[in-house]
């Protein structure tokens, strides 16, 4: 804890603080007034620019991280009893990308409802019971005053980690009509990438966690999903989607790029307004990727997103900062990750901050290519606060959770 002196405060013991204390650790700076957070930022300007910085007072860690763009933010919620989405909420409002929780104060769906949006959930554990409470619940952390339960210790790489969340890719579109022939006819059983339909199939069959579609806009404001900024190759259309109306769009049908198709093949060329009312009830999370190079396409998912009520059930993800900094400042209380194509291998502590110095005051989580991601810069960046979401992957899943570990991945 930070003293209003700027010291470090043990009880009612005070001492200085130099870099050399830390090491290699990454300090976390805990602040109780309005003094200690100015005495947490110059802290952090001075040695330590990807430090944490941790308050039950949501306003003092926004203090810190509007001044210290490169830090990590934590709310403490311990003895509070707010729903996993009002947490989130406060959260991302305040920069930051992390909570406290008490394990007496919160259950296995909010914690895991806090990691499908985004957040890092430390929990504090009274006993032995609560540690491997929390270790079921997936916590990305644990406070705890005690040597660990020796269940908790009996692992071949002495780590626990919760499952990964599990991400379909446009779909079931793995199942491509165009993949599976009887008698030169598709075969029914195959489904369209980015149509509700992929998106049911897979849902129905294999519950995966989230939905990854892509998002452009009509010239007359309705989001449209697409992978491609042209109707060219998954329709019987041409033409670019964003020069078009949604009357235009929908003169054409998803046909996976096969001339010729019967009408009972064809899908329709889904709105977001589509998938929200498909999925209405059901417990699935998207991920909303802006294609887009427009903000007014962001402006209309938020309108959808609040006409649904899925405010809770919604992350955007984008290669473009630009776009993801107007939804911080448009709609703050919403989850972002930043998409990457960019090489990692190797990647240290050090080196890491070059990417953190992007990314971090985004508020963002990152999103590398899976190619481009090691055992090793899994943890480098988990050990910053920085959850990795991997695309995209076509293994075996017992051989990518037993050897990686990353917490989400598409």
């Amino acid at each position: 804890r930070i003293a209003d002196d700027g010291r470090a405060q043990f009880g009612e013991e005070r001492t200085d603080i130099t870099a050399e204390q830390f090491g290699s650790a990454i300090p976390a700076f805990y602040a109780e007034s309005s003094e200690a957070a100015n005495a947490a930022t110059e802290l952090v300007s001075e040695f330590a620019p990807f430090a944490f910085v941790v308050s039950d007072d949501p306003a003092l860690v926004k203090q810190v991280r509007d001044t210290c763009t490169t830090a990590g933010g934590i709310i403490d919620f311990r003895g509070q009893t707010l729903s996993a989405t009002e947490m989130r909420d406060i959260a991302n409002r305040n920069m930051a990308k992390s909570v406290i929780v008490s394990v007496g104060d919160t259950d296995r769906e909010t914690a895991e409802t806090l990691k499908k949006q985004l957040i890092n959930v430390y929990m504090e554990a009274e006993s032995e019971i609560e540690y491997l409470q929390a270790l079921g619940y997936g916590a990305d952390g644990i406070l705890y005053d005690g040597e660990p339960p020796a269940l908790a210790s009996e692992t071949e790489s002495g780590v626990w980690a919760g499952r990964p969340l599990i991400v379909s890719h446009r779909g079931s579109s793995g199942l491509k009509r165009q993949l599976a022939y009887e008698n030169g006819q598709p075969c029914e059983g195959g489904y369209f990438e980015n149509t509700v339909e992929s998106a049911r199939a897979t849902y129905d069959s294999f519950r995966p966690d989230f939905i990854e579609i892509d998002l452009y806009l009509s010239t007359d404001g309705h989001v449209v999903i697409s992978h491609d900024p042209t109707l060219d190759r998954t329709t019987n259309g041409t033409g670019m989607v964003e020069n078009m109306t949604l009357a235009e769009i929908r003169n054409y049908k998803v046909d996976g790029g096969i001339d010729g198709l019967a009408e009972e093949y064809l899908a329709e060329i889904p709105l977001l307004d589509d998938y929200f009312e498909e999925f209405e009830n059901d417990d699935l999370m998207f991920l909303l990727e802006i294609k887009s190079a427009k903000t007014a396409c962001v402006d209309a998912a938020l309108k959808v997103i609040e006409e649904y009520g899925m405010s809770g059930r919604v992350n955007f993800i984008c290669f473009s900062a630009p776009i993801l900094e107007y939804i911080r400042n448009k709609a703050p209380e919403f989850s972002v990750s930043f998409l990457s194509t960019g090489g990692m291998y190797g990647f240290t502590p050090d080196s890491a901050g070059e990417i953190l110095q992007q990314i971090n005051p985004l508020n963002a989580s990152f999103s590398p290519t899976y190619s481009n991601i090691n055992r090793e810069t899994i943890r480098t960046f988990n050990r910053f606060g920085m959850k990795l979401s991997a695309w995209t992957i076509n293994y075996d899943l017992a051989d990518i959770v037993g050897s990686l570990g990353f917490s989400t991945f598409t």
